[in-house]
């Protein structure tokens, strides 16, 4: 494999996933290649290639094919489920040409290199630690060097006693000097070496921590997801902690091995003194030990205050409208009021202990130096030991005792780390791996097989041994009473719930099947609770798809009916909608919902009370609108309007936890 090639290739395949790398030689082999993506959201995994088929899943994004003899290719893996080879050339069109992989290319290459989504586990901290294990070994080997240049000092100031003072000898204490005035600007330079591993380390640890949550968020059942405030402090923790990847703590921990170092300095010099060191050292671990459970234990009831905090604090932020001028506010304020002395009050005694500890620290060292100097003096007398030796044990054993002192804080916010991570695991805990196939863009047919769903698991069914079929380009009604189940049968078909038992399919592929790319260019979703981001509403419409070309925005204004708001309200597509849309109105809202729903011509759309906040003229619109999309989509509208329901094919009436009718729209309006 050529450098060069591999390089080349490397680079056309992170511009094509919108990494950008340092510059085209800084990617030579795979291992330059882990390098540039360790604080991106992929790892390479090598596959083979057998008979001409790459065995992969929808976690694989792209990659290079390889082979003896022929130019390293890079590939990606399109949303359409296909592998598109992009153009190798050195100077490539913009952007760069894309044609499909087949088999019979393949045939010729043996392995590929793929980039897959990152996997991040929450169950501990040994996972990171492996994962970048490269980085943590340049840690290691810078603070060998700084330990080691440490002992220098002592040693250097034991010679200066002994042998330099009374004698007279400057030459030689100007040349150790000159020594250790080069030994100190090497150390400098290591010690800024290895602090920039370390927050390279803290980075990419860090970035995942992040993308592994985002991701088991949206991996996570709704009916399953915790309380907003309960997940925020747990977040909140995780933030406060997680510096135990750092520089701040990761430096020390690196040091502790290397205590041996100095206790072994302090045994050749002085023997039995070593063990002096070692006493007072377990003495200050002992101590530490033990002051530990106190703040472990006030800081969980503080966590607990603080999780009701945020709980509350999200009710207000939630449901303000409600809160405000109610007796709420009060109830609400008395709640907050003893959450924050309960989380103030473990706070405080948990800062409490810690000060005990870090006294108790202080006191021990300072009675360990004593005692150095102490024992020193007699050994010294008997002619033991010099007194540059002693000078050099007592400035080697106050660097082992600060060593050990760091070890308890170290062990401390390790516990907490852990314990924050572990917490999170619990409220979101990791699902059996999908498999996933990406298919391109659906037809649209749906499926329901004998489906079951509850909403909470000690509940009736919402919807019970539900069966249907519903083909593509159908325009389908769902009627029912409050209550009935038709928000839950339209959340099913999203996949944004499982069902307890049967399965839902679309185009005869079960939905947990379908990967994210399959579903964000298929489905066309508007939900019945209006769900919009701080941003402007062409940022809410796009919903991270590619921008709108004009003609696109012009159809999405008529469809969605957003272009009445458009010239009646001066609203326009840079307004910003504010957090959740709070300076849109009800109205406004849902036709942007709409309009998110009916772009880029999805082949299935989903919409849920899509009347609520319209007036009659823009119901009637809307009305119009679906009935001009027959047979270019499959539309599967919840709704009490007869508007809608008029222009319905079919109409299926839910109740009871049944199907309680199923037919044309004409046999049914005519029953109801």
């Amino acid at each position: 494999m050529k450098n060069e090639s591999f390089g080349l290739a490397s680079a056309r395949l992170l511009d094509a996933l919108g990494i950008a790398p340092k510059d085209q030689s800084s990617v030579e082999n795979l291992t330059d290649l882990r390098r540039e993506l360790q604080t991106s959201i992929y790892d390479v995994e090598k596959l083979d290639i057998i008979k001409g088929t790459i065995i992969y899943d929808g976690a694989v994004k792209g990659g290079i094919l390889c082979g003896d003899g022929f130019e390293p290719v890079p590939f990606i893996h399109n949303e359409q489920g296909l592998l598109k080879v992009l153009d190798n050339s050195p100077q490539p069109s913009k952007p760069p040409k894309q044609t499909t992989l087949n088999a019979d290319q393949l045939q010729k290459y043996s392995h590929a290199y793929v980039l897959k989504e990152k996997k991040v586990a929450f169950g501990g901290i040994s996972p990171f630690f492996r994962h970048y294990s490269g980085r943590l070994w340049d840690i290691v080997a810078a603070a060998f060097l700084i330990n080691l240049f440490a002992l220098a000092f002592p040693l250097f100031s034991s010679f200066v006693y002994d042998k330099i003072m009374g004698n007279g000898i400057y030459e030689t204490l100007w040349a150790l000097a000159i020594c250790l005035v080069f030994v100190l600007g090497i150390e400098f330079f290591m010690r800024l070496i290895r602090l920039q591993a370390a927050e390279r380390f803290a980075i990419s640890t860090e970035t995942d921590i992040d993308y592994g949550i985002f991701k088991k968020l949206l991996a996570t059942d709704m009916n399953s997801l915790p309380g907003i405030g309960l997940l925020l402090e747990k977040y909140k923790q995780i933030i406060s902690y997680r510096d135990f990847l750092s520089s701040s703590y990761l430096l020390a921990l690196a040091d502790i091995p290397f205590l041996f170092l100095f206790l072994a300095a302090i045994l050749i010099i002085a023997g039995p003194m070593a063990l002096l060191v070692v006493l007072f050292g377990g003495a200050l671990a002992l101590s530490s030990s033990l002051l530990l459970k106190p703040v472990l234990d006030y800081e969980a009831v503080a966590k607990i205050g603080s999780e009701r905090r945020f709980g509350l604090l999200n009710d207000l932020l939630s449901a303000r409208e409600v809160i405000v001028g109610s007796a709420f506010q009060g109830d609400m304020q008395e709640k907050l009021r003893q959450s924050s002395v309960q989380s103030a009050l473990a706070s405080s005694k948990a800062r409490y202990w810690r000060g005990v500890g870090m006294s108790l620290a202080n006191s021990i060292s300072y009675l360990s130096y004593v005692a150095v100097l102490v024992a020193g003096v007699y050994m010294v007398e008997d002619h033991k030991l010099t007194s540059g030796g002693l000078l050099a044990v007592s400035m080697l054993s106050s660097r082992a005792m600060s060593g050990m002192s760091s070890v308890s804080s170290l062990i401390l916010r390790y516990k907490e780390f852990r314990a924050a991570l572990k917490g999170l695991n619990s409220l979101l805990p990791d699902k059996a791996a999908r498999h996933v196939i990406p298919h391109g863009k659906l037809s649209g047919n749906v499926h329901f097989e004998n489906v079951t769903c509850r909403l909470r698991s000690d509940d009736n069914p919402v919807l019970d041994k539900i069966n249907f079929n519903i083909g593509a380009g159908e325009i389908v009604g769902i009627a029912g009473s409050p209550g009935s189940g038709k928000t839950t049968l339209l959340r099913l078909i999203a996949g944004i719930i499982p069902a307890d038992k049967g399965r839902v399919l679309i185009d005869d592929i079960p939905t947990e099947n379908l990967s994210l790319d399959d579903i964000s260019i298929s489905l066309g979703y508007k939900p019945q609770e209006l769900c919009l981001l701080e941003g402007m509403i062409e940022d809410n419409v796009r919903a991270g798809r590619p921008p709108l070309e004009a003609g696109a925005r012009k159809d999405l204004l008529r469809l969605s009916g957003l272009e009445f708001a458009f010239r009646e309200s001066g609203l326009n597509w840079q307004t910003e909608v504010g957090v959740r849309g709070m300076k849109l109105s009800g109205g406004q809202r849902q036709l942007v919902s709409l309009a998110r729903a009916f772009a880029y011509n999805p082949s299935l759309i989903l919409l849920d009370e899509p009347t609520n906040g319209l007036d009659a003229a823009l119901e009637m619109h809307l009305a119009e609108q679906i009935r001009s999309l027959k047979g270019k989509a499959t539309i599967i509208v919840s709704t009490h309007s007869h508007h809608i329901l008029s222009i319905c094919d079919r109409i299926i009436v839910v109740g009871q936890s049944k199907i309680l009718a199923d037919g044309p729209r004409e046999r049914i309006l005519q029953k109801n």
